[in-house]
């Protein structure tokens, strides 16, 4: 087994997967249709560290990206166009299916 196998499956086993996609999901519920950048810039969670500490945490817009695709293939959200991003670059559109 690869290393990156590994870091998969205790990826899944964590939980985190799961709550990614609630994240997403509460984020294009709350604002609307938004691009993998926009979902990035608003999906915030709380968590706690390694030395059991809380902490804000952030999904990154690769985070983002793999999710949703996910969210696709499961049928929750859906790709509706593409859209100028507040960094002028054009991104796919997603929003609640």
């Amino acid at each position: 087994m690869t290393t990156s196998q590994i870091a998969l499956e205790k990826f899944e086993a964590s939980g985190k997967k799961v709550k990614h996609h609630n994240i997403i999901l509460w984020v294009l519920e709350k604002y609307g249709p938004l691009t993998n950048y926009g979902i990035a810039k608003k999906a915030y969670y709380k968590g706690k560290d390694n030395f059991g500490n809380p902490q804000t945490y952030k999904l990154s817009y690769h985070a983002v990206a793999r999710r949703t695709s996910e969210l696709i293939d499961m049928g929750r959200i859906e790709w509706i166009g593409r859209e100028k991003d507040s960094d002028g670059a054009t991104r796919n559109l997603y929003d609640l299916k």
